[in-house]
């Protein structure tokens, strides 16, 4: 049996559909999960929408599976009425092809390629989406 890493790399996303809305990017949802919700970011150079971390699988990566994005979840009631979220957002276009190459060519006793190795933060480049306020629904 596969895995849900090994089946789903960084092309098929984009073409399934939310189940739970656990993979979205700051998302929350309601206690039974009926209601979810999660940003989309787009920075103008991507041809797809930011609509879930990129990460890597097993036979991606040199030292197995690795999500190569910057996020924190900073401050967070447990209902989410308040939550604070940094998303660190390359505002050139992110390295996907040159992560999934580099990392694959590596072997285990090298480090991992990571975006910070990239240029695609060099300069004043970054989106930074500093926080979200959710205001409860309830």
């Amino acid at each position: 049996m596969r895995g849900t890493t090994s089946a789903m790399t960084m092309t098929r996303p984009d073409r399934s559909a939310y189940h739970w809305g656990e993979d979205g990017l700051a998302g929350i949802s309601d206690d039974k999960q009926l209601l979810c919700f999660s940003l989309a970011l787009w920075n103008n150079k991507d041809p797809i929408l930011k609509e879930r971390l990129f990460g890597l699988t097993n036979s991606e990566s040199n030292n197995g599976e690795d999500v190569k994005e910057y996020y924190f979840y900073i401050d967070s009631t447990p209902t989410h009425s308040y939550m604070k979220y940094l998303y660190k957002y390359p505002q050139v276009a992110f390295p996907y092809g040159d992560l999934v190459a580099t990392n694959k060519g590596r072997n285990r006793g090298e480090m991992e390629y990571e975006l910070l190795d990239t240029s695609v933060f060099n300069g004043d480049s970054t989106g930074t989406l500093r926080s979200m306020k959710i205001a409860s629904c309830s």
